[in-house]
């Protein structure tokens, strides 16, 4: 069934405003009423708003975040012909696109988090496996799960899935759940509805690719953070290099950059990165601390393609650090990437 609603839910598990009420007092598997009414409470509806005409966000206690993606086209699935099945590439690229979404919200959320909260917590990067789907915002009653672990947590409000004799508190679904201000989940929204009003498509794509950088470098994989970072700050440079070409396209009321000339700049064997950042540097359109980190970065990513060099986690850590500030120089986007690094177990 091709179904106009994909969701997630938060993983590691958190609440949204705060913790359901009388959750303290859960204490055993049999449920009172007042036991069963503070897990109806996890599902409790605390955030609902249209991002676009065609993407609508809801939001639950528990961190199940809802979208509704009808009338969105690149999220929507190709109209079934009878006789002729959807073809599968269709289909799963419809998955993605409404994943790009996801993790464009999830990155907007952390970086709210982590400036006005100064809360870090681990992220989670959404893929096809974690996509809950759904019949409607208001109709939850048909999830379907992509694996045991989602699902697992996706029924977290039914006191039947938990362990008998032991606390509630005590399931690892429950227990040490951060909690994220009704706020941030409310800003973070407005920040995914201005980045689709202004880049549509193109910047979902590179907050996925920088949400992505975060999660490897909260994995310890440095080199996959820092050369999906510098992806990023790669075609941030290409729109500010043809941004820097359009201010100058004429000079002292005359034509300056030409069709011929501007070809010849464009041409990025000639024009390469290096050059790029060399160009922008001397004219200054990129700061004189800015040019010597995306020198560095650039150097540390052609070492590990060239020779697998192996990458520090003080070099990842300044691809994040360049990476956030290209956002905001070429984008006017504030995004915060990861940069606290723990062991589990």
């Amino acid at each position: 069934m091709n179904r106009s609603c994909s969701g997630f839910y938060h993983d590691p598990p958190v609440w949204i405003d705060a913790r359901p009420a009388d959750f303290d007092q859960l204490q055993g598997p049999t449920t009172t009423p007042w036991q069963q009414s503070s897990f109806d409470s996890f599902r409790e509806e605390v955030f609902r708003e249209k991002i676009t005409e065609s993407i609508e966000l809801r939001v639950t206690r528990e961190g199940r975040f809802e979208f509704q993606f009808a009338g969105w086209r690149p999220g929507t699935f190709p109209r079934e012909v009878t006789d002729k099945p959807t073809p599968f590439e269709k289909t799963a690229e419809v998955i993605l696109n409404r994943t790009l979404v996801m993790n464009t919200y999830l990155a907007f959320m952390y970086s709210r988090l982590l400036g006005e909260v100064k809360l870090s917590i681990d992220r989670m990067v959404i893929t096809p496996e974690l996509v809950i789907s759904l019949d409607s915002l208001d109709d939850n009653s048909g999830m379907g799960f992509g694996n045991t672990r989602v699902s697992h947590l996706a029924l977290s409000s039914f006191p039947s899935t938990y362990r008998t004799g032991l606390p509630f508190s005590m399931d690892d679904r429950v227990s040490m759940r951060a909690i994220v201000p009704l706020n941030v989940v409310k800003e973070a929204a407005k920040d995914l509805k201005a980045l689709l009003k202004d880049y549509d498509v193109d910047g979902l794509v590179l907050c996925d690719l920088f949400l992505r950088a975060s999660k490897a470098y909260q994995e310890h994989n440095y080199s996959l953070a820092l050369i999906t970072n510098w992806a990023v700050i790669e075609n941030l440079l290409q729109n500010l290099w043809r941004q820097y070409q359009d201010d100058n396209a004429t000079r002292d009321g005359k034509l300056f950059i030409d069709s011929k000339r501007r070809e010849k700049l464009q041409d990025s064997r000639t024009f390469t990165a290096a050059v790029v950042i060399e160009a922008l540097s001397l004219n200054s359109v990129i700061t004189h601390e800015l040019y010597p980190r995306l020198s560095e970065i650039r150097k540390a990513r052609n070492d590990w393609t060239h020779d697998l060099k192996k990458i520090s986690a003080d070099t990842a850590h300044l691809s994040t650090a360049s990476c956030e500030e290209m956002f905001g120089v070429v984008k006017n986007i504030t995004l915060r990437g990861q940069t606290g690094l723990k062991l589990h177990g």
